[in-house]
C-alpha cells in the first residue's frame, strides 16, 4: 500500500490509498480525481446508487478505463503524485465527512467530484454528468433512502453549524469580554494593519 494518508477517517484512507495503488499499477506519474473514482465506483453502495436511480455504472467505468490508456498520461516506475485536484477531492471529502456525514465516504468522495465545477475540466466530473447524473438526484437519492448510520446518529447535533464551530474552534470575543484575554498594549500598527487586510 502506499503512504500518503493525510489526517482523514480510517476508510477515507483505504480509498486514498487504493487510489494511489491503482495509479502505481497502471504507471501513471500523477493520482488523480478519475483513480479516486475508479475506486468508488468499485463499492457495493454506489453501484447501488448508479442501480436504484437507474444509470448504467459500466459505462463510466468503461470511460474511466478508455481515459486510462490514454497515451498522453505519462509513465513511470516512480511513486506517482497527487496532484492539485486528487488532493481537492480529498480534503473537501474529508471537511464534508465532519460537516454533512452521508452513510459512508464512498458516497461522500462521489458527491465531491460531482460538486467539481464543470468549467474545470475534470474528466471524472464530466464522465458522470455525460451519463445524466446529478448532484441533487445524488443527495435526494441519498435523504430519502439511507436510514441513518451509528456515526450519523451521533453527529446529529453537527447540522447546526455553530455547534460544529464551538467543537473545533475558540471563541475569542466571548473570551475578551469575558476578560479572559490579555490586552493589546504598543501593537496599534499591527492592529490597524489586521483591520485594513479583513
Amino acid at each position: 500500500m502506499s503512504d500518503y494518508t493525510p489526517e482523514v477517517n480510517e476508510q477515507l484512507a483505504i480509498i486514498i490509498n487504493k487510489a494511489l495503488d491503482l495509479a502505481k499499477e497502471l504507471k501513471h506519474e500523477y493520482s488523480t480525481a478519475e483513480h479516486l473514482l475508479s475506486v468508488v465506483l468499485d463499492h457495493q453502495s454506489i453501484q447501488k446508487i448508479f442501480n436504484d436511480l437507474g444509470h448504467d455504472i459500466n459505462i463510466v467505468k468503461s470511460d474511466i478505463e478508455k481515459f486510462f490508456k490514454n497515451p498522453l498520461l505519462d509513465s513511470t516506475e516512480k511513486d506517482p503524485v497527487p496532484s492539485l485536484k486528487f488532493e481537492e477531492v480529498v480534503f473537501l471529502t474529508a471537511g464534508r465527512g465532519i460537516l454533512y456525514p452521508y452513510p459512508s465516504p464512498y458516497v461522500n468522495v462521489l458527491v465531491t467530484i460531482l460538486e467539481i465545477d464543470p468549467e474545470h475540466q475534470c474528466p471524472a466530473n464530466f464522465f458522470l454528468r455525460s451519463l445524466g447524473i446529478s448532484i441533487e438526484e445524488v443527495r435526494r437519492y441519498i435523504s430519502n433512502s439511507e436510514p441513518m448510520t451509528k456515526t450519523q446518529n451521533n453527529n446529529s447535533n453537527q447540522s447546526d453549524p455553530t455547534a460544529v464551530i464551538a467543537k473545533y474552534a475558540t471563541n475569542l470575543n466571548k473570551q475578551a469580554s469575558e476578560g479572559k484575554i490579555d490586552p493589546l498594549i504598543g501593537r496599534r500598527d499591527e492592529v490597524d494593519k489586521a483591520i485594513q487586510i479583513i
